[in-house]
């Protein structure tokens, strides 16, 4: 079974709920979690679908809400063989295939040179990242804009602590981490018959 997890923040929840809730009752889905941070605690109510995580919820703050959504998941949710990562503004055209799954996969980014301004302009305003440029490696990863999917069992690489207070790209940590234990990216080439970017063509 999948679950899927759109992250969106307290800032937007108020226009993006209500479209997803309405889009997975069209589709029939119910195995569906909305991600906000800010929270003095981690909790979950079951029928507004909405994840509440004891994080920061500014860009920056990425990274945690990720490893902190991941270890909640684990943690909690037992039933599912996978879990898809989604932005919130994402559309599902219909059901994933479970088939076509491996333990992470999605559309891989192989470009050492990618961008690392990235993030500048879109972190709060006292956030160090504001003007500093991402210094880290790039590895093969799955961006996190076109979503991408873990095995459940892999979340457990998220339930110790890890440094992620030196990372502003989510998607590149997650894939360094599951690199760390030997978790390959497997492209999947027919993600977009399934799940759409308004803002990753």
């Amino acid at each position: 079974m999948l679950l899927y997890v759109f992250i969106s923040c307290q800032k937007r929840i108020s226009k993006t709920h209500g479209r997803i809730v309405t889009m997975m009752n069209e589709l029939n889905i119910d195995d569906y979690v909305i991600v906000i941070g800010g929270n003095h605690e981690n909790d979950y109510n079951e029928e507004t679908h909405l994840m509440k995580i004891n994080c920061c919820d500014f860009y920056e703050g990425l990274p945690e809400k990720m490893v902190k959504t991941y270890r909640y998941i684990y943690s909690k949710f037992f039933k599912y063989t996978h879990i898809v990562k989604m932005d919130d503004d994402m559309i599902v055209q219909k059901p994933v295939d479970l088939s076509l799954l491996s333990d992470y996969c999605g559309i891989i980014n192989r470009d050492k040179n990618s961008s690392r301004t990235w993030h500048l302009g879109k972190c709060s305003e006292t956030s160090k990242w504001n003007t500093r440029l991402y210094d880290g490696i790039f590895m093969p990863y799955c961006p996190g804009g076109y979503s991408y999917f873990i095995a459940w069992k892999h979340l457990s690489i998220f339930s110790s602590t890890h440094n992620y207070n030196d990372d502003i790209y989510e998607d590149v940590y997650v894939g360094r981490m599951l690199l760390i234990h030997d978790v390959l990216p497997k492209d999947m080439s027919r993600i977009r018959e399934f799940l759409t970017s308004p803002d990753h063509k």
